[in-house]
């Protein structure tokens, strides 16, 4: 009798012992699924600030192609402008009729009929952030297609994309990184979701 009634209290020490255990398992595992959670939000914390990094250094680099490209298009313009004037006082001088009419070309440029430059903006596409992420010369485009420059944006956002200044880009970025870090977001954030947030003021079509 003495035995069973050992055996029944090493089983009872077994049973507690097993159930400490347990309780250590749980409680190890919500650490370790805390720590994970931790780390995941640090890592897309990281990728938000590489993506903001990445995306002012070709913002600037744009910006400085595009001011290049302007200038070069206004030593041209008055390059010609100033033959041009060489002309029409040739003519004038030799009443030269072909001079005249270089002369009357060379003048009438018209500034409604110039090229735009210099905007440049942040478009993130359907799939949000950070897979759909590019600079975007909007004037470029305006050029290439000669189009203005409202209904390249007009487009861009029928097709779905958000535009923004780097200064609203990096408002949004912030916000994003707050509500990661508190874990009531994760990467990645589709094109949707951002409209959500970008529908209280983060949108702002500003170029610089």
């Amino acid at each position: 009798m003495e035995g069973l009634e050992s055996f029944r209290a090493q089983l009872k020490n077994l049973q507690n012992h097993a159930a400490i255990l347990a309780d250590a398992l749980v409680s190890l595992s919500q650490s370790f699924e805390a720590e994970a959670e931790l780390l995941t939000r640090e890592y897309e914390v990281q990728q938000l600030k590489k993506i903001h990094t990445a995306v002012v250094k070709e913002l600037e680099w744009s910006r400085y192609t595009e001011t290049m490209r302007r200038y070069g298009h206004n030593k041209i313009r008055l390059t010609f402008s100033l033959a041009g004037l060489a002309a029409k006082f040739i003519a004038q001088a030799t009443q030269n009729r072909e001079a005249q009419c270089f002369a009357n070309a060379a003048l009438s440029t018209r500034k409604l009929n110039e090229p735009s430059y210099g905007t440049v903006m942040v478009c993130v596409g359907t799939k949000g952030i950070p897979d759909d992420v590019q600079v975007i010369s909007i004037s470029e485009l305006a050029r290439k297609s000669s189009q203005p420059e409202f209904k390249i944006i007009g487009e861009l956002q029928k097709a779905g994309s958000l535009l923004f200044s780097q200064e609203a880009f990096t408002l949004l970025l912030d916000r994003l990184t707050i509500e990661i870090g508190e874990g009531r977001l994760h990467l990645p954030i589709a094109g949707n979701k951002l409209s959500e947030r970008t529908a209280t003021g983060y949108l702002i079509l500003k170029s610089k």
